[in-house]
């Protein structure tokens, strides 16, 4: 972020971070490094996960929705508190993983330790017979009943053994808030073809980024995702979670903020397979060497795949669906 800053102020520019920049940022802090973000690049878990974050019970009106071609706010369906989101057993990861019980195990096990979800376990109280979930770090005895205020005294009940269940962690649940997971799988794509070969001309990312004006409160541009190289070009990027949000107001915001970038090029990515683009989506590609405006599309084809590379004489950003 200080180089970046360094690079945006030799172009009379300030860079900020935004709220879905600040939500990004914090869940890719946990991690080892950016190619732990392998463990994310599947499309039926990221699927999972994105219910995993809704109200509970929202699921009939954001398909009703979708259904009608009307774009959805995360904000309409996202769960505004932890105590909201809905809960998962281990069972429900396996088959969201292809029934592969050692996968499921695998990727609890490291989301768990990266602070992604949370594991825990319901509990009735006897009394009152209130439900509440309790993480495990937080079980210590006695557990006070949420709806009569007394202590659990057989919180289990008549069960032999607890059975765990899965929450979103509050950090991943802002990341859905603020529709940043697609943020994270562009820095992903982007670090493994730009940052996997020794000489590197990649400096680093960084999620939603505000661009400023020297002096000037009101931002010229939003970049979801800005790359910064060792050449001092600063590469914005718009994400978006389904094809009709690429309106063609939001392309020209990013042409705009490419301008006053001095960027060589952009990029245009949504978190959905190409089989259901739309025309408009395909033709917003510009890959012409005399244009000024020279412009990336990517979808889900190219951002999960398993190993992007770009290989000898090859084009790893070939629109094929």
């Amino acid at each position: 972020m200080l180089t970046a800053r360094i690079a945006a102020g030799c172009r009379g520019l300030e860079l900020n971070e935004s709220e879905p920049g600040r939500a990004g940022r914090v869940a890719v802090t946990s991690f080892l490094d950016l190619r732990e973000l392998h463990y994310l690049a599947h499309a039926p878990l990221l699927e999972f996960l994105e219910e995993m974050a809704a109200h509970t019970g929202i699921s009939f009106y954001k398909r009703r929705q979708q259904q009608q071609g009307q774009t959805i706010e995360p904000s309409e369906v996202v769960a505004r508190t932890i105590d909201d989101l809905p809960e998962k057993s281990m069972n429900d990861f396996k088959r969201v993983l292809g029934n592969n019980q050692d996968a499921a195990k695998s990727w609890l096990l490291w989301a768990e330790r990266r602070g992604l979800i949370v594991k825990g376990f319901p509990l009735l109280c006897e009394k009152c017979g209130s439900k509440q979930w309790i993480p495990v770090a937080a079980f210590a005895p006695p557990i006070i009943c949420r709806g009569c205020a007394a202590g659990m005294e057989t919180p289990f009940g008549d069960r032999p053994t607890a059975e765990f269940k899965y929450r979103l962690s509050e950090r991943t649940r802002r990341v859905y808030e603020h529709d940043a997971m697609g943020y994270l799988m562009a820095m992903r794509f982007f670090h493994f073809i730009f940052g996997g070969s020794f000489g590197s001309e990649l400096v680093g990312f960084h999620p939603g980024i505000e661009v400023r004006l020297k002096g000037n409160a009101d931002a010229e541009g939003e970049a979801d995702v800005l790359m910064l190289l060792t050449g001092g070009d600063l590469i914005p990027m718009e994400v978006k979670h389904s094809f009709t949000g690429m309106t063609d107001e939001e392309v020209e915001k990013l042409d705009r903020l490419a301008t006053r970038l001095r960027s060589p090029w952009s990029a245009l990515i949504v978190s959905k397979y190409g089989k259901d683009a739309t025309a408009d989506f395909v033709a917003r590609e510009n890959r012409s060497l005399d244009s000024d405006q020279f412009r990336l599309i990517l979808t889900y084809d190219l951002l999960l795949s398993e190993r992007p590379f770009w290989s000898l004489g090859g084009d790893p950003f070939l629109w094929a669906p």
